[in-house]
């Protein structure tokens, strides 16, 4: 079944929509007629960026700053996305932490991935999910990545939240696909954005996809109901490395990758 068509009123909702991948998202959906919600932190940086795909795309683009870690700010959204028809949710916002328990780790920012990364993730395509299954149509994206394939010490809270987006989507693709609603994981490698620092940023060139390859790549599996998205061939190699290769083998080799001693 296609996705619901673009309509005024019912807009697409992307959140972590200020930068990098969400932004990107937001602009290939507009460009195909959607109406966008942005959500994230950021209100200034969200009125800039909906301003933005007005001009160039002609859509009506609001939007909802809040900081989705905040469960009170965040259960306003919840009911809002309850009380829409949202065509298509994606579900992207997400920050990665790096670093060794021992050192300079802070358990509430730790505790904090975890509750933008998963718990966020969670209630909001549980709020958006009921009107898709009545209408048996919608969209779902869920921003995992290779990173969750498979242990990576030294960002271990960021590839333990991922873990469970991947397993989280790859599931619910199931649970649902004769329903009508479409759910597709995006489980990229290294893509330019502002969240890339550390060894990832010395990586060589050909791992890496910039947000608009991404953002294609993700809404046009999106279209087609893909499982999962990886959005260029290096991306897909790795990930088949992630799986295949015998986990503390894996984990060591990350470990190293990223300074561990």
């Amino acid at each position: 079944m296609p996705l619901p068509p673009p309509t005024p009123g019912q807009p697409a909702v992307i959140t972590g929509a200020s930068q990098g991948i969400g932004k990107a998202i937001a602009f290939e959906l507009a460009a195909l007629g959607y109406p966008v919600l942005l959500v994230a932190r950021r209100g200034d940086v969200l009125t800039e960026v909906a301003a933005e795909i007005h001009r160039k795309h002609g859509v009506e683009a609001t939007t909802w700053p809040v900081d989705l870690t905040n469960r009170d700010d965040r259960q306003k959204l919840v009911e809002h996305l309850a009380d829409l028809d949202v065509p298509i949710l994606v579900s992207n916002a997400g920050f990665v932490t790096a670093g060794l328990w021992h050192g300079r780790l802070d358990p509430a920012q730790e505790r904090a991935e975890v509750e933008l990364n998963v718990v966020a993730s969670y209630d909001l395509v549980l709020a958006a999910l009921p009107k898709m299954l009545e209408r048996r149509s919608g969209g779902i994206i869920v921003t995992g990545s290779i990173a969750g394939n498979a242990p990576v010490p030294i960002t271990t809270t960021y590839s333990a939240t991922k873990a469970f987006l991947n397993t989280f989507a790859e599931g619910l693709h199931f649970d649902v696909q004769n329903r009508g609603v479409h759910v597709t994981l995006l489980a990229p490698g290294i893509v330019r954005t502002e969240l890339v620092s550390g060894p990832l940023a010395k990586s060589p060139a050909f791992l890496w996809a910039s947000a608009e390859q991404t953002a294609k790549a993700t809404v046009e599996g999106l279209r087609r109901n893909k499982l999962r998205v990886a959005p260029i061939a290096a991306h897909k190699i790795q990930s088949v490395l992630a799986n295949y290769l015998p986990r503390p083998l894996y984990a060591k080799a990350m470990y190293r990758f990223y300074g561990g001693r």
